[in-house]
């Protein structure tokens, strides 16, 4: 039986951190997914960004790339510090555990090697109801067939 990560409580947050929400709204029968991610930085203008992929197997690995392509963006835009929330609690527990879901193993070690060229990066659990936006550029990303990096 595998063990369930514990959810570990959140850190002190460096000054200056940026907080960015992630989603993935997936659909079953086109195997193909939305993803959407919202960044907030103090003193900063909210920036977005969402992105279309296609043979996509399952919910779990829909999340998966969307925090991916989260911490990708966010390399890009510079970003050094990051607190990443998903409302993914299946995902989270993935990411901070030791046993990987085969499924996902792929896509968890991405995640790893960009999480560590952040001198910060925190990943945690957010109920879906405070999760809307990122979830809502998700769905338009899926409905639309379309990635936009703003």
């Amino acid at each position: 039986m595998q063990k369930e990560a514990p959810i570990t409580l959140t850190p002190t947050i460096p000054p200056g951190t940026t907080l960015c929400n992630s989603d993935a709204a997936w659909d079953k029968n086109s195997e193909s997914t939305g993803l959407g991610w919202i960044f907030t930085s103090p003193g900063t203008p909210t920036l977005q960004g969402s992105q279309f992929q296609t043979h996509v197997q399952s919910v779990l690995l829909a999340e998966a790339l969307a925090v991916r392509s989260s911490l990708q963006h966010a390399i890009r835009l510079g970003y050094t510090q990051i607190w990443l929330r998903s409302d993914s609690l299946v995902l989270i527990r993935a990411i901070i555990s030791i046993n990987k879901p085969k499924i996902i193993h792929g896509v968890l070690s991405d995640i790893r090697d960009l999480s560590l060229s952040f001198a910060f990066c925190f990943f945690s659990f957010i109920p879906r109801e405070l999760n809307g936006s990122a979830d809502h550029l998700a769905k338009i990303s899926l409905c639309n067939r379309a990635s936009v990096w703003a």
